[in-house]
């Protein structure tokens, strides 16, 4: 471990931390593989949203970001042209904003991995060392996000800042000083708190690179930031890994599927019970009604109603629809014996496609939303903030699941082998668009064992598939 104690520069410290870790690091294979699974996952389905077209404001931005050529860049998700760094970073963010919109707020997933991602890509370095860059600014964001409490409008700006400036100022090569000088330009660009700006993670990483730059052009930015300005009443010391697995990463939970995901334990325990009762799937025209009992935390997160022209945001927001959906897939597949016999085999027959949402016609989709309500749950069984079961109301018979509070994609859920899930999810977004979904998923999976690759190839496909 290393720490930054308060009395010391610390801006210079995690200049000199990042250098360090980028080059001796040492995190467990464990670590890796799941930087590296969340990095395939990011990238298939903010790939796939993309290529649905869901977001015709995204295709605006596309076009913006292609007007910023440049041969010493990087590139956008699925474009074979180099951009300015800034600009393809901040589309990348968008994109995975647009495709993941869980509601959960911007600490739930790894937001920043194309910052990383962009530095390989200029610096042509390898694999394993965009992973490490990865991981790097997640978790220097993470243990920021632990100590800094400047204000609510100010943290996710600062931690999230600092973290890009660090990482990407360490994976092109400046020194710890530059990168001390480039965190103060950043902070000098802070919002007014008083103005109550929410900060978009996109433009926090596009101002993170342009600060760099300036330093590298030769501007010079105030020094030890944090003894300064609105850190002067805020002491803290910075604790940050260098190998094992003490790393945030363990923290954050996966998306098994592509759905809402505070649906995820209201699916859980609806595909444990299910798992029980398989006979439910093969006589679908038995089935009454189905109630979710949620926590009065979740309940307005599943029932809330958001407006929307947009036929696939309406059916993304709906757990009734997406339930529907899912009893669908498991319909396709109630005559294969394996479906039923493992939780984990459930997910990965009911797997959805972005497409999937836009009026599916499968069986009797419709008609079994109307059946699905959710109401709220009461007494201390529903007082865990995640608190979800199901019942299922047959014509001759009730079926009822045991209380769920967390969902196999946990951070700490050891009951099924989640890269299995995973990498079915991923097939089935990249086989959405294209007929090869083999050859990147290999190229994916094969970042943390090449020395050098072609890091523009994960996201220039137009090139990858020529080759």
């Amino acid at each position: 471990m290393k720490v930054l104690s308060s009395g010391t520069n610390q801006a210079l410290g995690l200049g000199a931390y990042a250098i360090e870790f980028l080059a001796k690091g040492n995190p467990s294979k464990e670590i890796i593989q799941r930087v590296k699974l969340w990095h395939t996952d990011l990238t298939v389905t903010s790939i796939s949203y993309l290529r649905q077209n869901i977001n015709p404001s995204l295709e605006c931005f596309k076009n913006e970001a292609l007007m910023y050529k440049n041969i010493l860049g990087g590139f956008l998700y699925d474009n074979s042209e180099k951009i300015s760094a800034e600009k393809a970073v901040m589309f990348n963010i968008k994109t995975i904003l647009q495709a993941y919109d869980d509601g959960l707020g911007y600490n739930s997933m790894p937001l920043y991995y194309p910052i990383a991602m962009m530095a390989a890509q200029q610096r042509e370095t390898s694999g394993i060392n965009a992973l490490k860059g990865m991981l790097l600014v997640e978790e220097i964001r993470a243990r920021l996000k632990e100590v800094l409490q400047i204000h609510p409008c100010l943290d996710e700006f600062i931690c999230g800042g600092i973290a890009c400036v660090t990482t990407y100022g360490a994976l092109i090569g400046v020194t710890e000083n530059q990168i001390d000088q480039a965190i103060g330009l950043f902070i000098k660009r802070l919002p007014n708190p008083d103005m109550n700006l929410t900060p978009n993670p996109s433009e926090i990483a596009e101002l993170s690179i342009v600060c760099i730059i300036k330093v590298i052009l030769g501007q010079l930015g105030p020094e030890n930031i944090f003894q300064k300005s609105i850190f002067k009443n805020h002491t803290f010391d910075i604790t940050l890994p260098m190998d094992g697995n003490d790393f945030h990463i363990l923290s954050q939970n996966y998306r098994l599927g592509i759905y809402y995901y505070p649906f995820s334990t209201a699916i859980e325990a609806f595909f444990s019970l299910i798992r029980k009762e398989r006979n439910i799937i093969r006589d679908l025209h038995s089935i009454e009604n189905i109630t979710f009992q949620v926590s009065p935390h979740l309940f307005p997160l599943l029932t809330k109603k958001k407006s929307s022209k947009s036929a696939f945001r309406t059916n993304y927001w709906s757990l009734p629809y997406t339930i529907s959906l899912l009893i669908n897939k498991l319909y396709e597949n109630k005559d294969n014996s394996n479906t039923f016999n493992h939780l984990e085999n459930i997910y990965k027959s009911t797997a959805l496609n972005y497409n999937d949402f836009f009026d599916s016609q499968g069986f009797e989709v419709k008609q079994f939303v109307e059946k699905i309500q959710v109401v709220c749950g009461e007494g201390d069984k529903y007082k865990g903030d995640w608190a979800c079961s199901v019942k299922v109301s047959l014509k001759n018979r009730n079926l009822e699941s045991s209380i769920h509070e967390k969902h196999s994609g946990g951070a700490n859920f050891q009951g099924m082998a989640i890269p299995n899930i995973m990498y079915t999810k991923a097939r089935k977004l990249v086989a959405g668009f294209t007929a090869g979904p083999a050859l990147l998923l290999s190229k994916l999976d094969r970042m943390d064992t090449e020395d050098e690759v072609d890091l523009g190839l994960v996201y220039d496909l137009p090139r990858l598939y020529r080759k």
